[in-house]
């Protein structure tokens, strides 16, 4: 932490992977998408130098800082007690740094000691920490009890492991980024299974084509605009980059809902092109704008637990259906029709 506070990419040996002095890269707009691992947090020293012909994987390392609760004063207690040496387990972590019992809880949640786990998994680790906060603390730099590093694996049976799920919610919890891996690539089976279109392959498809895309919400606004009505505008991110949608009012009684309180989105709509043409200038065909505009939308995460469920993806997509035209007052058996805005809710427009 002291140093840089730049976001750098290194080739990084696995041991000594994470987090240590350089600032947080979104990897589904940076380094992930150019094939640079970003490898989590972790409590191993940075390598600064990286020798010629070194062996290992790219990755970003990720700021103490983003780890949620940390004081200034704890990554102070962290960094001055790694300058005597690495640290060799989680007691060893406990005795040397003055820490909260929240932030090393933390800390271990997202995977910063996984390098020094051993045989231990993060679950094992967390039932750990609040033994250790139970106990008298040890003075700051004092000698450690030899039982107090005891393996813990023959009395806890059972605590697997995170799955990526897991990881990643734990990741985005802690940290607000998905460091090791883009969120929806948890999601790439439904995604094939629906048809979606990658955001960057929309600029391939022609005008006025039905297309479904998915994504992460970045941001969603309801500008004001001359004709006075509402239009919702949302930014998704998949796998490949951002993706612009469209929401009009025609949409918005059904829609509007799942658009402001959903943050994985399955859009259902038509491709819509502009630009691209000039009386004055030559036709470019790289200057086109490119947004989807919404006939459906629904919450893919919902979608994902349906299908897990057992349930049939026509069935999945149906059950949203009904809810929404459940929720909008609408009998399902017909059409929404008029100006609805204001029946939508959680509208930005309310």
């Amino acid at each position: 932490m002291s140093g840089s506070r730049g976001s750098e990419v290194h080739a990084m040996p696995n041991e000594s992977v994470g987090l240590g002095e350089h600032q947080q890269a979104r990897p589904g707009q940076g380094a992930c998408a150019e094939g640079a691992g970003v490898r989590g947090d972790a409590v191993a020293p940075p390598a600064k130098d990286i020798p010629a012909g070194a062996t290992g994987t790219l990755g970003v390392r990720l700021a103490l800082s983003e780890v949620r609760d940390i004081s200034a004063a704890e990554i102070d207690s962290l960094l001055e007690a790694r300058k005597n040496g690495p640290f060799i387990s989680l007691e060893d972590l406990w005795r040397r740094v003055n820490i909260s019992r929240p932030v090393l809880e933390n800390l271990v949640h997202v995977g910063a000691l996984d390098s020094i786990a051993g045989n231990r998994t993060r679950r094992e680790l967390l039932w750990r920490a609040v033994d250790l906060a139970s106990e008298p603390r040890p003075e700051v730099g004092s000698q450690l009890a030899l039982n107090f590093d005891e393996p813990i694996t023959s009395s806890l049976p059972g605590l697997r492991g995170y799955d990526e799920f897991e990881e990643t919610e734990a990741e985005i919890d802690i940290s607000g980024i998905d460091a090791r891996r883009h969120v929806m690539s948890l999601y790439r089976p439904l995604l094939v299974d629906l048809g979606c279109v990658p955001g960057n392959k929309l600029h391939t498809i022609r005008n006025k084509t039905d297309v479904w895309v998915a994504g992460v919400k970045v941001a969603s606004q309801t500008p004001a605009i001359r004709s006075g009505q509402r239009i919702i505008f949302v930014t998704i991110d998949d796998l490949t980059g951002p993706i612009d949608v469209t929401v009009f009012e025609r949409a918005q009684a059904l829609c509007a809902r799942t658009v402001f309180h959903s943050w994985l989105l399955l859009f259902h709509g038509e491709v819509r092109k502009r630009g691209g043409a000039s009386l004055v200038h030559r036709t470019e065909a790289g200057n086109v704008g490119v947004t989807v505009v919404v006939a459906e939308a629904f919450d893919l995460a919902e979608i994902w637990s349906d299908r897990a469920a057992g349930r049939s993806l026509t069935d999945a997509l149906e059950r949203q259906r009904t809810k929404q035209r459940l929720g909008a007052g609408i009998d399902p058996d017909t059409s929404p029709s008029g100006r609805l805005w204001h029946a939508s809710g959680g509208s930005a427009g309310r």
